[in-house]
C-alpha cells in the first residue's frame, strides 16, 4: 500500500467542485450538522482553495468554527499573494490519528477517519489490520483543523510547505521507509517539521540513506539521546511552567506520559514533587488545551490505589493515578509494567537502573522466556501505548499481565 503525500498540485481545472449536496446523513440524539459532517469529507485541496476564493463561508466556518474560519481564510488570501517558487521545501508529518484514512476516489475520497458520519454508521472495524478490505485503504489527507495553520503560515515565510500524511496503523519501520523513499524522490532539499508520533515515523526514516533531508526538528524537556547530524531538538525543561509552549500543545490526539524518579534517596516531599506535581503540572495543562486527548502514563507495579499503604512511593504513585483519572481526558490509562527490557540502544536516565541492566543484562532475555507475562520490553510497551491512543481499552489500570497480552 503506497503512501504518498497529497499536494495541492494539480491544475486550477483538475479541481474537483465543491459538492452541492451531502451524502446520506445519520442524525443522533444531539442533533449533529449534516453540513459539519461534509465538510470532513473535503479533499485537503479543495478546502484550502475554498479559503482563498470565499467560497462556501459556511460549510467552513462549521469546520474550523467561525474565528477559526476568518483566521485561516487571511492567512490563505496572504498565501496566495506570496510566491513559494525556489523556496525551501518542507514536508508537515501529522501526530498519531492525525492523518485522514481511506479508499482514494477520483473526485471525493471514502474517507473513514475521520468522518462522523462513517463513525456513526460503525464502519471503524473497516480499518482492523489484515481484513481484505483493509488492504485498500490509505492516507487520504490530514485534520486540517490540526494542521492547516502550520501550512499557510510556512508558506507565507517562503517556505514550499506540504503535508505528508501516512497510515498510522502501519510500523514505523515500514512509515520510515516510505519517507526516505519520498524524500529522496523529491529531487531537493527538504525538512521536516514533525508532530507525535510524526517524529517518530521522522526518525525512522534517518535510518536510511536520505539525500535530501536536512533537518528535522523535536521538541520535549530532554534530549532523546539518538543523535543523528540532521536531528535538531528543542528543549523546554520547566514543566510546571508550559505558558511559554501552549500554542505548540493544541490539537495532540495523546500524551505518553514516561517521566518519573527512583524513590532511592528521596524524601516523600522531593518524591512527589516530581512523581505528582509535576505529573499533574502537565496533565491539567493537557486537559485544557486537549480535553479530547488520550493521556497515558507509565506508572509501576506495585502501586497502591487506596494512597494508604507503608511504602512511599507506591502511595505516591496511586495518589498520582487517581488524581490523572479524575481529569476530563477523553481516556486516561495508567501502565503499571514490572520489569522492562530496554530494547534499540534505550538506556535508563537513571542511574542505578543503568547498573542494574548492565549486571543482570545477559539474563534478561531467559527472565523474559521464563515469565512472559511479568517481563516487558521498550518495544513491547511502546506498542501498547500507541494501541491505547488507536483504539482504547476496557480497563483504565493495566498490570504487567495485561501489557504483556495486548
Amino acid at each position: 500500500m503506497s503512501v504518498k503525500p497529497r499536494t495541492s498540485r494539480r491544475k486550477a481545472a483538475d479541481k474537483p467542485a465543491l459538492p452541492r449536496s451531502t451524502r446520506s446523513t445519520v442524525r443522533t440524539d444531539g442533533g449533529d450538522n449534516p453540513q459539519s459532517q461534509r465538510a470532513f469529507t473535503l479533499p485537503d485541496d479543495v478546502v484550502e482553495e475554498a479559503l482563498r476564493t470565499g467560497d462556501q463561508p459556511g460549510l467552513l466556518e462549521e469546520l474550523f468554527g467561525p474565528a477559526g474560519y476568518v483566521e485561516l481564510r487571511a492567512l490563505a488570501r496572504q498565501t496566495a499573494a506570496r510566491s513559494v517558487r525556489g523556496g525551501k521545501r518542507v514536508m508537515i508529518l501529522p501526530g498519531i490519528m492525525g492523518s485522514k484514512l481511506g479508499y482514494a476516489r477520483t473526485l471525493l475520497d471514502d474517507m473513514l477517519w475521520f468522518d462522523p458520519i462513517d463513525i456513526a454508521a460503525g464502519r471503524l472495524g473497516e480499518l482492523a489490520l489484515g481484513s481484505a478490505r483493509s488492504r485498500s485503504i490509505s492516507a487520504v489527507g490530514v485534520i486540517l483543523f490540526a494542521y492547516l495553520k502550520l501550512k499557510l503560515k510556512l508558506r507565507i515565510t517562503g517556505h514550499d510547505a506540504e503535508f505528508w500524511p501516512y497510515d498510522w496503523r502501519l510500523g514505523l519501520a515500514d512509515l520510515g521507509q516510505k519517507l526516505a523513499h519520498d524524500i529522496n524522490g523529491g529531487g531537493r532539499p527538504t525538512q521536516l517539521v514533525a508532530h507525535s508520533m510524526g517524529g517518530l515515523v521522522a526518525r525512522a526514516a534517518l535510518a536510511h540513506d536520505i539525500k535530501g533531508l536536512e533537518r528535522v526538528v523535536t521538541l520535549g524537556r530532554t534530549r532523546t539521546g539518538q543523535p543523528h547530524p540532521k536531528l535538531r531538538e528543542i528543549i523546554h525543561g520547566d514543566l510546571l511552567h508550559l505558558t511559554t509552549v501552549e500554542d505548540q500543545l493544541c490539537g495532540l490526539d495523546a500524551c505518553f506520559y514516561c517521566l518519573g524518579a527512583s524513590a532511592a534517596g528521596l524524601s516523600e516531599e522531593e518524591y512527589s514533587r516530581i512523581n505528582y506535581e509535576l505529573t499533574l503540572a502537565v496533565a491539567e495543562t493537557l486537559a485544557r488545551l486537549d480535553p479530547d486527548m488520550t493521556f497515558v502514563y507509565v506508572s509501576g507495579t506495585g502501586t497502591d490505589s487506596t494512597e494508604r499503604g507503608r511504602v512511599m512511593w507506591a502511595r505516591v504513585k496511586g495518589r498520582t493515578e487517581n488524581a490523572l483519572l479524575r481529569l476530563p481526558f477523553k481516556a486516561a490509562y495508567m501502565l503499571r509494567p514490572g520489569l522492562i527490557i530496554p530494547m534499540h540502544g534505550v538506556k535508563s536516565k537513571t542511574r542505578l537502573y543503568r547498573v542494574f541492566y548492565t549486571v543482570l543484562g545477559p539474563l534478561l532475555p531467559a527472565l523474559k522466556a521464563l515469565f512472559p507475562r511479568s517481563v516487558i520490553t521498550t518495544e513491547q510497551l511502546g506498542k501498547v501505548m500507541l494501541r491505547l491512543a488507536r483504539s482504547g481499552y476496557s480497563k483504565q489500570v493495566l498490570e504487567t499481565a495485561d501489557l504483556a497480552a495486548l
